[in-house]
């Protein structure tokens, strides 16, 4: 059950709010890319607003968002069998909150120069709209000004290589997570105890659709307080440093798997300010050219949204998992000991 509401959350909920927030961004540029123009039918922000459409649909916006965090936390709840206090469940929400919206930030970044959003795509704009003078050419080059007005100077991959990219992204992230939690993650590929009469076949899948539902956040195979007891002092300790290990790397993955995301904006911003290097911005475009050198700061905006997505992680087990008891107290004794 839990798995299902899950996989909703990232094969429905998440496309969803993706298309929504994807439609007001382009509505919401000024100048509409030749092949983005007919956005303007569906959600037009340009000619008679009618606000209380608009109003609902930013409120439905944040329901989207609302669905996809509470989603996610009413399944860990479930899974825990709602035994988490308060404290805990305020630090689940918020690590979920974190995680989802930074996935979904990222993808945002990985249509801007695609879609045009933030104007991004104004220097195109006007190497197609303008024709420049004979003096322009010869110092600049014809060269140089053809390769301006193509769209792929400026993304570095054509629209149509971008798009395939990000249909075989889900598969190519859980073939990467199977690999990776079969190789660190002990008993991974086996059938746990209540499952040792399902088939192989049966294993491969659900661990398959682990690694579907851990396509949105990081998603850790067992809790440390799941798995089973052995006869060995300090069982829980090394279980749970298990557990932080293996989150500690699922969140170096994903913030790989963002940064790779924002490459085409980059590419898109570093060509921008080569642009205007060549010619000079005019003053409508001089907001252009601020926005491309903020948005070189975004890997460093994902790098901080994952270290606290970590300590986050940390702080919940410590302060509000159910058995935090058991790692607080097992600090606490080694710390009398020195």
């Amino acid at each position: 059950i839990s798995s299902s509401y899950q996989i909703d959350n990232v094969l429905e909920n998440t496309p969803q709010l993706l298309i929504q927030l994807l439609i007001v961004l382009m509505s919401a540029s000024a100048y509409q890319l030749p092949w983005v123009t007919g956005i303007e039918a569906v959600f037009d922000t340009h000619q008679e607003r009618d606000h209380l459409a608009t109003i609902l649909f930013y409120f439905s916006i944040g329901w989207s968002l609302k669905s996809i965090c509470f989603g996610l936390l009413s399944t860990f709840l479930f899974k825990k069998e709602y035994s988490i206090g308060d404290t805990g469940k305020v630090l689940s929400f918020l690590l979920f909150f974190l995680g989802s919206s930074s996935r979904i930030m990222a993808i945002l970044f990985f249509f801007t120069p695609y879609l045009g959003l933030f104007n991004i795509m104004l220097p195109f704009t006007t190497d197609i709209t303008i024709a420049y003078s004979e003096e322009v050419r010869q110092n600049i080059g014809d060269e140089a000004l053809n390769a301006m007005s193509h769209p792929d100077w400026y993304t570095g991959l054509s629209f149509r290589y971008a798009g395939i990219a990000l249909v075989v992204f889900p598969f190519i992230h859980m073939i990467i997570v199977m690999v990776f939690k079969s190789i660190t993650v002990k008993g991974f590929l086996c059938p746990s105890s209540k499952h040792q009469t399902c088939g192989g076949v049966k294993i491969f899948y659900q661990r398959l659709i682990h690694c579907l539902n851990g396509m949105l956040v990081p998603s850790i195979w067992k809790d440390w307080d799941e798995r089973e007891r052995k006869a060995v002092i300090d069982f829980y300790q090394m279980e749970w440093e298990n557990v932080r290990r293996e989150y500690h790397n699922l969140t170096i993955l994903f913030c790989i798997e963002n940064l790779l995301f924002c490459v085409p904006m980059l590419h898109t911003c570093v060509r921008i300010i080569q642009r205007y290097n060549i010619i000079s911005p005019l003053d409508h475009e001089e907001h252009i050219l601020t926005l491309a050198k903020v948005l070189l700061s975004v890997p460093g905006l994902f790098l901080l949204l994952a270290f606290l997505q970590f300590k986050l992680f940390v702080l919940y087990n410590l302060k509000g998992h159910p058995w935090a008891r058991l790692l607080v107290k097992r600090r606490e004794k080694d710390e009398q000991k020195v």
